[in-house]
């Protein structure tokens, strides 16, 4: 991610640049950019269902654009820079994060039965009561679980760089 993506991200949520706050918006960056990066890395931008997502969503736009502006077309929006672009781009992102958390975490705790059970065997003095009285809380736990060691697995796979120098700049005592 560059450092002018990086503060776009950041300006959203941050009024100033503090070294505990960029470093832990920094991380949480890195934690999306990597769930991101593996949804296309395993196809998940090329399936059917994303398609049509992503060509709803950019005829919306451009209906909405060319209400505003008959001289825009679909083919000038398709080719299009700035907001419109990257309102395109965070919407394709936010698609393909969905689409990996419900695989790799939501799925996964409410469908996988055996694996639910053994985390609450091995943590069962985290509860009071028994599983089923417990259960929402117990599959909240496991969804925690799985988003910690799939986001592990992806920064061991993946190993983001940081450019220190770039983002150490940023950073107000």
């Amino acid at each position: 991610i560059s450092v002018g993506d990086f503060l776009l991200l950041y300006g959203k949520v941050h009024s100033t640049y503090r070294k505990d706050s960029v470093s832990d918006y920094l991380d949480l960056v890195i934690n999306y950019k990597v769930k991101v990066f593996d949804a296309e890395r395993s196809g998940m931008d090329t399936t059917r269902a994303f398609r049509n997502e992503m060509e709803q969503y950019a005829l919306g736009l451009a209906e909405g654009r060319m209400e505003k502006d008959p001289f825009i077309t679909k083919d000038s929006l398709r080719r299009s820079t700035g907001v419109i672009a990257d309102l395109a781009m965070q919407y394709r992102d936010g698609i393909l994060l969905f689409a990996a958390t419900d695989e790799n975490v939501w799925g996964k705790a409410i469908h996988d039965e055996p694996s639910l059970t053994k985390f609450y065997e091995d943590h069962r003095s985290n509860y009071t009561g028994d599983m089923n009285s417990q259960r929402g809380l117990i599959v909240a736990d496991y969804q925690i679980h799985l988003e910690d060691n799939w986001v592990r697995t992806l920064r061991e796979t993946y190993a983001p760089l940081i450019n220190e120098r770039s983002f150490g700049g940023l950073i107000k005592e």
